[in-house]
């Protein structure tokens, strides 16, 4: 991935989270499936909260995922074209979190992912998630980064097939469909990420389940 096409990876655009994505990111919360996969929020109809935004814009970073128009190339080492929002289709955000003070010493970070139920299992998950991880490793000097993912969540398998390995397991963390299920914490090192994409992993997809 060269330098100026660091907003884009093979297939997908990202740009800041604004206002205009509360619509895309309303829908996200409205559907049971994400709530259940993303966990520990009680399934019941809910609101955003309005301090949302603000939040998601205090991470390390947060981006709208985005398919490209008409008028923004995303091929490998090539510029994404983009002259303003019109033409982009948002469909999902990533965010690296912000880190806290012990975090900040250890260089550890996690990343948080959602995308809309109908774009699903094409890929756009993992081609997000290798650009964030391109992003934090070679951009944010970060050493570490985790994604935490309950045992029924079957993106777990995909997250081992990118390089993550699981670390934590908490048992018995959540309720769901009348019982307790594990909560798993897979992290990636810098190093482990460098072996196995050559320190140039971005633009990549893989077969999954988000």
């Amino acid at each position: 991935m060269s330098p100026n096409s660091v907003w884009a990876s093979d297939r997908l655009v990202y740009r800041a989270t604004e206002q205009e994505d509360m619509d895309m990111v309303m829908e996200i919360y409205s559907d049971p499936e994400d709530l259940a996969l993303n966990g520990d929020i009680l399934l019941c109809p809910i609101q955003i909260d309005p301090t949302w935004l603000a939040t998601m814009q205090a991470q390390t970073l947060s981006a709208t995922i985005c398919l490209p128009g008409k008028t923004t190339d995303t091929t490998a080492g090539s510029a994404a074209t983009e002259t303003d929002n019109d033409g982009l289709t948002p469909i999902g955000y990533i965010v690296v979190v912000a880190m806290d003070e012990q975090s900040q010493v250890t260089r550890s970070s996690s990343i948080g992912l959602s995308i809309l139920k109908e774009y699903r299992n094409q890929g756009y998950g993992s081609e997000a998630i290798l650009w964030a991880l391109n992003w934090a490793f070679r951009h944010a000097n970060i050493h570490r980064m985790e994604m935490g993912v309950y045992e029924y969540n079957r993106a777990q398998e995909l997250y081992k097939r990118l390089g993550f390995v699981p670390e934590v397991r908490l048992r018995n963390d959540i309720w769901y469909k009348g019982r307790f299920w594990d909560r798993i914490t897979l992290g990636m090192l810098k190093d482990e990420w460098r072996q196995k994409y050559g320190g140039t992993a971005g633009n990549g997809a893989v077969s999954e389940s988000k």
